[in-house]
């Protein structure tokens, strides 16, 4: 399947003479762009067509060639990743509105780089960068990942797993181990790459990257701290994220832009019904201004909808339709939160039905799906040694299956 994703966007629609070139920005804004006496696709359609194309990379791909792809940069001969690189390989972000660029990343062969650098912003992942180089390579690609793979509501559970000698601290070897616990089942270690040895995967007995992590906190690092470093890392994604549509860097967004940001991680079969919703938002609604602190408070909701799921399920169950006031109060008592007004407008008219109801199981589902870690294969095995409960499982049993083993393989080996 890797291999599919991995194929020319040309490939994926050869049948048309008439696909645009490998470009990430148009030499002119206006839709059907003259080229060479021939008129190309229309400018949208091409944006369409890409972000469907980079969508499979980061649904099918291995870690190795989604880094391949979206690394725009070269250091030292090697593909690198600047901070926006990093949030268009893991988070599915759809082209801004009034944006000319076509796609955000290129395959080996072809050269481009990033349009919109956002400077400020790099310094979010300068922990990550050990050489100080202004970029990130694999390695460090690969410890982004891992790190964000810990749901905020978890990193509790998940310290008290990886807490072996449970003194209440991670010290650096602990987290050695554990850590290559989550390559070896992410399949991201050298025998499991799709193009082995093309980037290789740092000597854990010269861990740089984990030394970083507690050059200050002495003998090991409190839950506090581990809180405090993985919820940086997640606000850092999220400014990001939000930076992308931000062009004009206003500290604001188009509710178009929300309403694409919302609907990107649905399955690439229903991606398209959702975008078009998202086209035919009025026009009100569409122009509204949209704050940092609104699109956090959508994102707060996201990482929250395992939460909600059981309320959503149960009420389409019972066949209770959910309009926008009964949504409102749903979320104002199983979260204790509640969504500015022009964001849950937006949020219903994509998600919404002719009568103005939720369809909370497609809402459920493209939430869900935005909250997985692109190119992150979890272990076929679960903690009970079922196959298909390690396939199906959630992300804290996923985690707690694999630091179980890691505990078991320690103990077993001082036995």
């Amino acid at each position: 399947m890797a291999a599919a994703a991995a194929a020319s966007p040309v490939a994926l629609a050869d049948k048309s003479s008439a696909l645009p070139p490998v470009s990430a920005v148009d030499p002119e804004p206006a839709d059907g762009v003259v080229t060479g006496g021939s008129k190309l696709l229309p400018l949208s359609m091409r944006q369409r067509i890409f972000f469907k194309y980079e969508k499979r990379i980061r649904d099918l791909s291995s870690l190795e060639k989604i880094y391949e792809y979206f690394a725009t940069h070269e250091h030292a001969g090697t593909k690198v990743m600047t901070s926006q690189d990093v949030v268009r390989a893991l988070v599915p972000t759809y082209p801004p509105v009034g944006s000319n660029v076509v796609r955000a990343g290129f395959l080996d062969g072809e050269r481009g780089h990033s349009q919109d650098s956002h400077e400020a912003q790099q310094q979010l992942l300068h922990f990550f960068d050990r050489d100080q180089s202004g970029t990130l390579d694999f390695n460090e690609f690969v410890l982004i990942v891992i790190c964000l793979s810990v749901p905020e509501k978890d990193i509790e559970v998940v310290f008290d797993v990886m807490d072996l000698d449970n003194n209440g601290v991670i010290d650096e070897e602990e987290f050695k181990q554990v850590l290559a616990q989550l390559e070896r089942r992410a399949g991201i270690q050298q025998g499991f790459h799709s193009r082995a040895g093309k980037h290789a995967i740092v000597d854990r007995d010269q861990p740089e990257m984990v030394h970083r992590l507690f050059q200050e906190a002495g003998a090991g690092v409190h839950l506090s701290k581990f809180r405090a470093f993985l919820q940086r890392l997640q606000e850092g994604m999220l400014r990001l994220e939000f930076a992308h549509y931000d062009t004009a860097g206003k500290g604001s967004i188009s509710g178009a832009d929300l309403a694409n940001s919302l609907v990107t991680a649905a399955d690439v079969r229903r991606v398209d019904a959702l975008l078009d919703k998202a086209e035919q938002l009025p026009p009100q609604l569409a122009a509204a201004r949209i704050s940092y602190k609104d699109f956090k408070a959508m994102a707060a909701l996201r990482s929250s909808i395992y939460s909600l799921y059981f309320a959503l399920d149960f009420c389409t169950q019972i066949e209770r339709p959910l309009s926008r006031e009964d949504f409102a109060k749903l979320i104002s008592k199983t979260l204790r939160l509640k969504l500015p007004a022009t964001v849950m407008d937006v949020l219903m008219h994509v998600f919404g039905d002719e009568q103005g109801r939720l369809d909370g199981t497609e809402f459920v589902q493209v939430m869900k799906r935005r909250n997985k870690v692109p190119g992150y294969k979890r272990g076929p095995v679960g903690i009970s040694g079922s196959e298909s409960e390690g396939q199906n499982a959630g992300p804290v049993v996923s985690w707690l299956n694999c630091c179980w083993q890691c505990t078991v393989a320690d103990k077993e080996s001082r036995d």
